[in-house]
Order: C-alpha cells, then structure tokens, then sequence
C-alpha cells in the first residue's frame, strides 16, 4: 500500500513538472489544434504555449522581493525557543501547542482573506484596501506552510498508523 502511494505521488508530481517545464511531446511551436491534449494557448498566438521557447521579453514588471529566509529563521528560531520553553519546564507543552496551533490558525485566517480580497478585485473590480494584497497573501502564506510543516511533524505517529 505505502509502494502504490508513492508511486501515485510521486507520477502525479512527475507529471506536474513535465507540463509546467515543457512540452511532454518535445514539439516546438506547436500550432492550433495541437498534436495532443494538453494543447494551451494563454496569449492568443494560436501557438501552443507548452511548445514555445520563454521569451526573454517577457518580464515582471513591479519585481517584489519576499523575505523568505527571513521569515523561514524568524519562525525556526521562535519555535525553537518555544520548545525550549517546554523543556525547561516554564510552560507545559499543551499550551506550546495551543499556542502554534493558534498562530496556524491566525495565519490560515489573513491568507484565506487577502485570497477573497483579493479575487473580489480581480473579479469585480472591488478594491477594499490598498494594501499590497498579494505580498501580504504570500508573506503570511509562508508563515501558514512553516507552522503547517511543525503541525505536521508533531502528528507523524497518528499519521503512520493510516499506513500500517
């Protein structure tokens, strides 16, 4: 059961890859309707874009730079005192994960709302803040996959026991 899981896993990320890196059929400039079904064309250029070279003029204009280390030792190094905290007995660790648990929830709360804010402007036109919407999705989004990836390690013996 654990090999067949794997297997589907790891054909669905395979698979993932293949299409967002190239074309699976190695075709160049693949025209309309294409030689097979993945056949996307998202600029209109009746050219398939998985078949097509990147484009050097293609470029991010308003370039945002996140702070993805930063935020990955900020949350590393809370926890770890958090722990320590535990460990030198200064809180129980119910309450460190009480704590982590709230702050995952915090984090999931603000990414699910600058996502419907910001599809609400996308959408509709319907501009509520003028925050940066998508810095902050991705900022807190990153807080959210950290504190996840904690919540994750704490539930590995429940997690083994769907696999046994």
């Amino acid at each position: 059961m654990k090999r067949l899981l794997t297997l589907f896993l790891f054909s669905i990320l395979l698979v993932n890859m293949t299409m967002a890196l190239d074309c699976p059929r190695g075709l160049e400039n693949d025209s309309y309707p294409g030689a097979c079904s993945l056949y996307t064309d998202s600029n209109g250029d009746n050219l398939c874009d998985l078949s097509q070279e990147v484009k050097q003029a293609v470029t991010i204009q308003n370039k945002t730079n996140y702070y993805l280390w930063q935020i990955s030792l900020i949350c590393l190094i809370l926890y770890l005192i958090s722990y320590g905290l535990v460990k030198e007995q200064v809180y129980s660790i119910i309450f460190h994960k009480k704590l982590w648990n709230m702050l995952l929830l915090i984090s999931f709360i603000i990414t699910a709302l600058t996502s419907i804010l910001f599809l609400l402007e996308l959408s509709y036109g319907i501009k509520i803040t003028s925050l940066n919407l998508t810095f902050w999705h991705i900022e807190i989004g990153l807080v959210m996959i950290l504190i996840s990836i904690f919540h994750t390690l704490w539930h590995i013996p429940y997690l083994k026991s769907y696999f046994n």
